[in-house]
């Protein structure tokens, strides 16, 4: 890949796997999760950040639709695109913090574009992904969902993402996490 100044992309979630829907018995979860695709190292740039919401009542090892971009971010030439999903279980007298995947892909990778990835880190829940990019002020997020092969690869990141990694993709903490 030529190395270019910097590099805009868009991020579809297609879907969310499920690891635990935080309610005891058969009852389902209630998820409130947010998507956040940024530079790495966070830029003050408010181009380099975007994200997706996404609500679902969901249950322990299901797999659920999501359907969204994230939303054009701006990667500059020595930095990875941070990709983060996490929120919180919506309960009548707590809400349980998520944690769902966390990568980082570099300029060495092209950042990611143009292929589909899978997070494999996330405590509560993992998610599948493509990143695409974005050519000149048409961003690919009104195109509809690209094409899934059937067919993705692990998404490079930490075994185990700390507190500060998804404040560092949030820049917020994450209560009770």
């Amino acid at each position: 890949m030529t190395e270019q100044a910097t590099l805009t992309v868009d991020v579809y979630i297609r879907n969310v796997t499920v690891h635990d829907d935080h309610d005891l018995g058969p009852a389902k979860g209630e998820f409130d999760i947010s998507f956040v695709t940024s530079a790495s190292p966070v830029s003050s740039d408010p181009s380099s950040r975007s994200g997706t919401r996404w609500t679902g009542t969901v249950t322990s090892g299901a797999t659920y639709d999501v359907g969204a971009w994230t939303g054009p971010a701006t990667i500059a030439a020595g930095r990875s695109l941070l990709l983060a999903g996490a929120g919180e279980e919506q309960d009548r007298f707590r809400n349980d913090a998520l944690r769902g995947g966390l990568t980082y892909l570099s300029a060495e990778q092209g950042w990611g574009a143009g292929r589909w990835w899978r997070t494999t880190n996330g405590k509560d829940f993992d998610f599948l992904f493509y990143v695409a990019r974005v050519e000149g002020e048409a961003s690919p997020g009104g195109a509809g969902a690209p094409d899934y092969p059937g067919a993705s690869a692990d998404a490079p990141g930490p075994s185990a993402p700390t507190r500060d990694e998804y404040f560092a993709a949030f820049g917020a903490p994450l209560d009770n996490a």
